[in-house]
């Protein structure tokens, strides 16, 4: 298997002392597996202070970071977004912010099980043929899969008519929409 440019790791909840869910850990061991089998230039860790409706006090990055330093992965090889508070906003700002910059050609994404048919079409949205995009997931046991499925596709055909328009690969066009429509967003960064 040829070595990517970067394995992202989605951030999922942490718990309120800063230690991850089972659901986290599931996905940075994933990560820090396939990381420490030369899969990858670099590590990115995503995720900002969380959903509205859950903010943390802290970046949920930081304490993926503090986690797989802890377990291996060398500091200098770990790249940070912190502005993300959703899937969407982690495909864009990862791919505006860190993956175009450093003209990065192939990634691989890191979810879950049950998020990774909605992750898929978002970055694959976001990226456009700019950047191949592979995917991988860790498995869960611990949640109810009809019920998450059918919210995923709920948030996959609102994603769809958010950005209903724009045009596939265009980041400018895509990060304009997210600020001026997706409710997360449309407040100042």
């Amino acid at each position: 298997m040829k070595m990517k440019d970067a394995i992202i790791i989605l951030s999922h909840d942490f718990r309120d002392d800063g230690t991850p869910t089972e659901i986290m850990r599931e996905r940075l061991d994933l990560g820090i597996r396939l990381f420490k089998k030369d899969r990858a230039r670099y590590l990115i860790l995503s995720g900002g202070k969380g959903h509205p409706s859950s903010q943390y006090d802290f970046f949920l990055c930081d304490k993926m970071k503090k986690y797989v330093i802890a377990n291996g992965v060398p500091k200098e090889k770990i790249l940070l977004e912190n502005k993300s508070k959703d899937t969407v906003g982690q495909a864009i700002y990862i791919l505006r912010d860190i993956v175009f910059p450093r003209k990065f050609h192939n990634i691989t994404i890191l979810t879950s099980d049950w998020h990774e048919k909605r992750v898929r079409a978002i970055f694959d949205f976001v990226a456009g043929k700019s950047v191949s995009c592979d995917y991988h997931s860790s498995q869960s046991a611990t949640v109810p899969l009809d019920a998450t499925i059918a919210n995923e596709m709920k948030s996959l055909d609102l994603f769809f008519n958010t950005f209903h328009g724009v045009q596939s690969g265009d980041i400018e066009k895509i990060y304009e929409r997210l600020r001026a429509k997706h409710p997360f967003y449309v407040s100042p960064e």
